[in-house]
């Protein structure tokens, strides 16, 4: 599967434009593929057909692979990374490891991942490919694993509950730094629990139309032990996945500067 997710990243990101795919390519063919309505009649393409297709030309490492797949699909990334994140930590080890051995859980996320891209790819039809039967099969799958998700977070919650109910103190506060992590209240015990995610800036359509926002990809209380990874296990618990950090933006805006090579 950790190979099935691989090559369909790489056939989506071929079908946009075949110079993403592969590194270090020869000026011609960076050519052909960048511009080929501007190739002479007379170049001598197919010397090198044979040389893609051995496989010749390396292709970008896998982290590259997903952050250039964000580019064109920057409305999965928030819902899509904790299942990129775990699988690229199976992949490493299904690949360099001769027994690997992973729990239920890693392989059902992964399974999950590899029938969500397979979805997206036949939706988007990127290689004017029909919907076949599959589709239904991967479709019924998926509604299968989204109520066990469910079913999953139901059970998180009452866990949490019970933990809840033998804390002697009041509610608990937090403090994080960084624009990778971001508090809110807890949905059970109401401490403040910790967002995992990403701070990202909207520029919208004007320059004065500039907002700051925590995405946040999953959450976990010290307190009551409620831990949730993912979007869709943030939604069925009641926590919102967007918080508004425009008051730092100002900060935010000075540290990128502070990156800039001048």
């Amino acid at each position: 599967m950790t190979i099935a997710i691989e090559l369909m990243l790489k056939a989506f990101i071929f079908s946009k434009n075949p110079i993403l795919v592969f590194k270090d390519l020869p000026l011609e063919l960076r050519v052909a593929f960048t511009s080929p309505e501007s190739v002479g009649d007379d170049f001598k393409w197919r010397q090198y057909d044979v040389s893609l297709r051995s496989f010749e030309y390396k292709t970008i490492e896998m982290d590259e692979l997903i952050s250039t797949y964000y580019v064109f699909r920057p409305d999965l990334r928030q819902e899509l990374q904790p299942f990129f994140k775990l699988f690229t930590q199976c992949r490493n080890v299904s690949i360099h490891a001769s027994l690997p051995s992973f729990q239920k859980y890693e392989l059902e996320r992964t399974a999950y991942l590899a029938m969500r891209l397979f979805k997206e790819i036949l939706t988007a039809k990127i290689f004017g490919y029909k919907v076949y039967g599959i589709s239904k099969d991967v479709d019924t799958i998926m509604s299968s694993l989204d109520a066990e998700r469910a079913n999953k977070v139901k059970q998180k919650i009452e866990r949490a509950k019970k933990a809840s109910k033998s804390l002697e103190h009041g509610r608990a506060y937090v403090s994080v730094d960084g624009w990778e992590s971001y508090v809110t209240e807890c949905p059970v015990c109401g401490s403040d629990g910790v967002l995992s995610g990403d701070t990202d800036v909207d520029y919208g359509h004007s320059e004065e139309d500039i907002s700051l926002n925590f995405l946040a990809v999953g959450f976990q209380c010290d307190d009551c032990k409620l831990e949730l990874v993912d979007v869709k296990e943030m939604k069925l618990a009641g926590i919102s996945t967007v918080y508004d950090r425009n008051l730092e933006l100002e900060k935010w805006m000075d540290g990128q500067r502070d990156y800039e090579p001048f």
